[in-house]
């Protein structure tokens, strides 16, 4: 696992001269109108030193935005894994809703990709007919075929299915926002955000409560993510069963992210910063 920040500090964040002097001399910089602009990750050398300077020089953090790049085992070995794919073969001109999920409409991209997900939504993913007969065979445990139709279907298009879930995942430990950033506490089903620090949320939930969920093969968040009623989803959290199942069928597009399984006293939201401080070791 690799954690990559990428900062810009401005002048009126209040780094002294010192802290900037020593950034310079350990790490590429570019001087932009916007700030002092560079990167840091995991792998650094000056990684853990970088935290402890960083949190001791500026007057405010600095604008920064992090990213995790998971290993191959990483992926490979976690037992639930949040799915999702950049790789769009529909546009949805209308986001799912929990009154009319089953009534999504998509306006079809030229794409002979089998598997994708539907703009602009990333997690809202699905297939097309001859991949779905085949992953049938399989029998996951939880999984919803939910057709969608498009305003003017052409024969070569459908039927184009998304993958959804008949089980609910149990309220995440991660604390919640409104859309302006303040604590949510209103109706998960008309939007809400998870408090993250990375550029992608690291799913997190407590192993007692996954335990008491027993085996399956797909689930989905309890909460909605999004500012507003028809402009949310819930994330789509998979066994490696399924993973392996595309694999083998040699299907790109599809990303995943590990979801963590809290043991009692692990927090649900890691602190970048203090992830390096403890010497660049996130795993």
């Amino acid at each position: 696992m690799n954690l990559i920040g990428h900062f810009t500090i401005k002048k009126e964040d209040g780094p002294d001269p010192e802290f900037m002097g020593w950034v310079k001399e350990n790490f590429a910089t570019s001087e932009k109108e916007s700030g002092v602009r560079f990167e840091v990750t995991s792998k650094s050398e000056n990684a853990a030193e970088f935290a402890s300077r960083v949190v001791r020089s500026c007057v405010r953090r600095p604008l920064t935005f992090w990213r995790i790049e998971y290993s191959k085992e990483e992926i490979e070995n976690a037992k639930l894994l949040m799915l999702y794919s950049s790789v769009y073969i529909a546009e949805m001109d209308h986001p799912p809703t929990v009154e009319k999920i089953h009534l999504a409409r998509t306006k079809h991209l030229k794409s002979p990709r089998p598997f994708g997900s539907f703009r602009p939504f990333s997690d809202v993913v699905g297939v097309k007919q001859p991949l779905k007969e085949r992953l049938e065979k399989l029998s996951f445990k939880g999984i919803e075929w939910v057709e969608l139709h498009a305003k003017k279907p052409k024969p070569e298009d459908l039927p184009i299915w998304r993958i959804y879930s008949s089980v609910e995942l149990p309220p995440s430990p991660i604390p919640l926002k409104n859309s302006y950033g303040e604590p949510f506490d209103g109706d998960l089903e008309k939007g809400c955000h998870y408090e993250k620090r990375f550029r992608e949320v690291e799913l997190a939930y407590d192993a007692d409560a996954i335990a008491r969920m027993g085996e399956f093969d797909f689930a989905v968040t309890r909460e909605w993510i999004g500012n507003y009623p028809g402009g949310c989803f819930q994330h789509l959290v998979v066994s490696q069963r399924f993973r392996r199942a595309l694999g083998s069928e040699k299907v790109k597009g599809a990303s995943y992210t590990p979801v963590r399984i809290l043991e009692p006293g692990e927090p649900p939201v890691r602190d970048p910063l203090e992830l390096l401080a403890s010497g660049g070791r996130i795993g």
